[in-house]
Order: structure tokens, then sequence, then C-alpha cells
């Protein structure tokens, strides 16, 4: 797993963006998810077609 953390200057927003790849016998499965701080849902993102 590996997370960076930005500033989103067009929204105005922080951001942690988190990569996961997990093992999957002979090949890896990525996925990927966005936690935007102050959004009142508190969730996490998944973001797909990265």
């Amino acid at each position: 797993m590996d997370g960076f953390f930005g500033y989103d200057p067009v929204e105005n927003q922080y951001k942690v963006f988190c990569m996961i790849r997990a093992r999957a016998s002979q090949t890896f499965e990525e996925s990927y998810q966005v936690f935007t701080l102050g959004d009142p849902k508190k969730q996490w993102r998944i973001i797909q077609g990265f």
C-alpha cells in the first residue's frame, strides 16, 4: 500500500490518495482510493479506470 497527501486547488481541498496492491496467485490486483478531508461523508472513494 502506498499513500500520498495532496492539495486540490480547483476544489480547495486536501486529499489522500491510496494505491493498494494485492497478490493473487501469479498476478497483482490494484485498487485506487481517494479520501477528501472535510467531506461530511467521511469515506474512501474508489477510483475506476486509473
